[in-house]
């Protein structure tokens, strides 16, 4: 429920059930409000139901701990946020390796795996670029490459195209897949 007791209070995903396979892809569509960002909330572990179950590979994020959820949130899942949510005092190379160090990956490794996703999304050469530096295409990308840094089994992506043109928003799809 949003604003529950409220006079504009919202039931959100009432009586939900999604089974997604190994490998396959959902794409949620919708009004405005009618819960598709809630339900991206639900499995990412930032928002928990009132009542009812999320079960990712056979595990129930609800009741999971804080640290369960950063756990899960650092390798179980990458998300492509809507409005990018780069950091914007340190350069788009740190904001891909940074997921990374969470995992106390080695910096170099981390270095060169950053560059190689930046690479396949062509935005390599603004690794030295602040974020404020670069169009909302090339942020998109970039909080693309962060989502994808640890190699996550599950990807969240909130309108991961809307800020692409056609021919980097098929690069994305193909490195999604």
């Amino acid at each position: 429920y949003y604003d529950k007791g409220k006079p504009n209070e919202v039931h959100a995903l009432k009586d939900v059930s999604i089974e997604i396979p190994r490998g396959g892809y959902v794409s949620f569509f919708g009004p405005s409000g009618c819960g598709k960002s809630t339900m991206l909330y639900m499995i990412s572990g930032v928002e928990e139901p009132e009542a009812g179950k999320v079960l990712i590979n056979g595990q129930n994020l609800v009741g999971f701990s804080e640290k369960e959820l950063a756990i899960y949130r650092q390798v179980g899942i990458g998300i492509v946020f809507q409005n990018f949510n780069l950091i914007p005092s340190i350069k788009v190379l740190e904001n891909v390796m940074l997921p990374m160090s969470f995992l106390g990956i080695a910096t170099e490794k981390r270095r060169i795996r950053a560059m190689e996703i930046l690479e396949r999304l062509g935005i390599s050469q603004f690794a030295d670029r602040y974020p404020y530096e670069l169009s909302g295409g090339q942020q998109q990308r970039v909080g693309i490459a962060r989502a994808l840094s640890n190699d996550p089994p599950i990807i969240l992506a909130d309108e991961p195209l809307g800020n692409l043109d056609s021919t980097n928003a098929q690069n994305v799809l193909d490195l999604f897949n």
